[in-house]
């Protein structure tokens, strides 16, 4: 069972893995380094197409190395979960009046060798209507999907116990009318 407090007092936080990031940033740098070298001892490159497709290489290596160091360092929160509800990027999507369910499902996309898992958030506002967010579920967040749901229940569930309400069913959500 996850946790439901990790930084701050009664937040949950989903946040890009600093070390995944880094590891791959280093990867890529390591590439770029290893390509620099052979194309500095190679003698027989000397031709203009060569020297063009090694400018490429040379150049989308070291972006790809600076990108991912750099989110390793940084690594901003995506999802926040707490007590007024649920964020992701710092943007309220629902509070827990509103939130109808949470699931983590796999969405198939054609040609795709790798997962592709999303959090599906059910929500409803007065003014709009019923509302269906898809959050991808990526492999570099240091806290998977179930970790994630555990925290939604455990959240909801509290704050609808403080309420008096009662937890919507995740199996057979019902929309507010």
């Amino acid at each position: 069972m996850a946790e439901a407090t990790n930084n701050p007092p009664n937040e949950f936080i989903v946040k890009e893995s600093a070390t995944t990031n880094i590891l791959i940033g280093l990867f890529f740098l390591a590439l770029f380094i290893i390509t620099l070298v052979n194309f500095i001892h190679n003698d027989k490159i000397h031709n203009d197409y060569a020297i063009k497709k090694l400018n490429y290489i040379l150049i989308g290596t070291f972006i790809t190395a600076l990108i991912f160091i750099i989110k390793g360092l940084k690594h901003p929160t995506i999802i926040t979960i707490n007590k007024n509800g649920f964020y992701y990027f710092d943007i309220l999507k629902t509070d827990w009046k509103n939130f109808i369910s949470a699931e983590v499902i796999e969405e198939q996309v054609t040609g795709s060798y790798e997962d592709n898992f999303v959090l599906q958030l059910r929500f409803y506002k007065e003014s709009e209507g019923y509302f269906v967010t898809k959050i991808p579920m990526r492999n570099t967040f240091n806290r998977s999907g179930e970790e994630v749901i555990e925290a939604i229940k455990q959240f909801a569930e509290a704050e609808n116990k403080n309420d008096g309400s009662s937890i919507p069913n995740s199996e057979s959500p019902e929309i507010p009318k």
